[in-house]
C-alpha cells in the first residue's frame, strides 16, 4: 500500500521459503481458517452485520489479506535517524541487527507487515530488549529454558512488557502428529521433541488480534 511506513516496532512475517526446515515449520505450525489475521484483525472476529472495516491510522480501508498465509520466520523493525533496520534471530548468525536493505538482499522483499492493533505502550522499551539480546546464538531446540533465541521467541521477549502475545503449546505436525523429520532433528540435538510445551512460532503470535496487517513489503513506501 503505497504511503504507508514501516516504523518502530511493526513485524516483518515471511512465508515458507521452500526449504526443507522452513517445510518443516510450515507444515507444523500451519494456522487454521479460524484464527488467520484478515483484513486487519482474525477471521475468528466476524465482521457483524452494520459493523465497520477496520480502517488505517489516516481512515483509509485497511488492506485485505486475500489467503490464508503459514509464516516461517519473523523479524521485528526498528526505524531510527540512521534508517529502518531489522532486528531478529537467525539460523547461521544468531541475533542480528541489520539494515533494511541488507535484510531484503538476504532474505527478498516477499514478505508480509503487521502492526499492533493497539498504540504500544513503550515503543523504546521494545528496541532496548531486543538490542540486549543481540548477539546471542540462534536456539534451534525451540526450548524456552535453553540457551539462545529462535526467531519468534525474540520477538516474543522483545514485546514482553507490552504483554500482546501470550505462550501457546507447540505442535511439530498436524493434529498433534509429530512429522518424521522432526523425530530425525531433534535426534541429532539429543533432546526429546517439546510438543505440547509452551512457546511460539510466527503463525502463534498471529493467532489472536493482537497484531492487523499493513501491507505487502514490497509495496510499501518503506524509506517515506
Amino acid at each position: 500500500m503505497r504511503g504507508a511506513t514501516v516504523q518502530t516496532g511493526d513485524l516483518i512475517f515471511l512465508p515458507d521459503d521452500g526449504k526443507m526446515f522452513s517445510d518443516m515449520i510450515s507444515r507444523s505450525t500451519a494456522m487454521s481458517k479460524d484464527s488467520v489475521a484478515l483484513n486487519g484483525k482474525t477471521a475468528a472476529a466476524t465482521k457483524t452485520l452494520g459493523s465497520r472495516d477496520p480502517e488505517t491510522s489516516n481512515g483509509a480501508p485497511a488492506p485485505v489479506r486475500a489467503s490464508l498465509p503459514t509464516y516461517t520466520h519473523v523479524a521485528m523493525v526498528e526505524r531510527g535517524d540512521d534508517g529502518v533496520h531489522i532486528m531478529h534471530a537467525t539460523v547461521k548468525r544468531g541475533c542480528i541487527r541489520q539494515s533494511l536493505a541488507e535484510f531484503i538482499a538476504d532474505r527478498g522483499a516477499g514478505a508480509d507487515v503487521f502492526r499492533a492493533s493497539r498504540a504500544l505502550r513503550d515503543p523504546r522499551s521494545i528496541v532496548r530488549r531486543a538490542r540486549a539480546m543481540l548477539g546471542a546464538p540462534y536456539n534451534p531446540s525451540f526450548r524456552i529454558e535453553q540457551s539462545g533465541y529462535y526467531c519468534s521467541e525474540f520477538v516474543f521477549q522483545a514485546f514482553a512488557n507490552e504483554h500482546l502475545f501470550h505462550l501457546t503449546p507447540m505442535t511439530f505436525g498436524p493434529d498433534r502428529s509429530v512429522l518424521p523429520q522432526w523425530v530425525d532433528y531433534y535426534r541429532k540435538l539429543g533432546l526429546p521433541i517439546p510438543n505440547g510445551e509452551w512457546g511460539t512460532s510466527p503463525n502463534s503470535l498471529l493467532a489472536g488480534q493482537a497484531l492487523r496487517f499493513i501491507g505487502a513489503l514490497a509495496d510499501l513506501d518503506r524509506l517515506g
